[in-house]
């Protein structure tokens, strides 16, 4: 079961059921079956603007009690493709699609989604945020 702790948080895994360390940001590996599973509602994390603790609210979407900013991004956000301009959509639960893994996982700096209308990747913007353009 999940605990509210900052660091070392455990979640179960939707695939297996066995519990498993946050490693990095709100991506979440089962180190059973490898299977990426999304942070539970109710587990903690740290604001990246001012470093308060902040509740992870259902839908994944994260507010900072402090700055009530949030520093997550909901489903349905999109992005601009650099080469086509054609907007692409970022994928419910904070999880897009790794264009080298062909794998679901989290929305971090460098991460890049594919456009549907060129194919070209283009990167998601900065941190855990994805600002939406259109």
């Amino acid at each position: 079961m999940a605990t509210n702790v900052l660091s070392g948080l455990r979640v179960r895994c939707r695939l297996c059921r066995m519990a498993t360390n946050v490693l990095s940001g709100l991506r979440v590996r089962c180190r059973l079956c490898r299977m990426a599973t999304n942070v539970l509602s109710g587990l903690r994390m740290r604001c990246r603007l001012c470093r308060m603790a902040a509740n992870v609210l259902s839908g994944l979407r994260v507010r900072c009690r402090l700055r009530r900013m949030a520093t997550n991004v909901l489903s349905g956000l999109r992005v601009r493709c650099r080469l086509c301009r054609m907007a692409t959509n970022v994928l419910s639960g904070l999880r897009v699609r790794c264009r080298l893994r062909r794998m679901a996982t989290n929305v971090l700096s460098g991460l890049r989604v594919r456009c549907r209308l060129c194919r070209m990747a283009t990167n998601v913007l900065s941190g855990l945020r994805v600002w939406c353009r259109l």
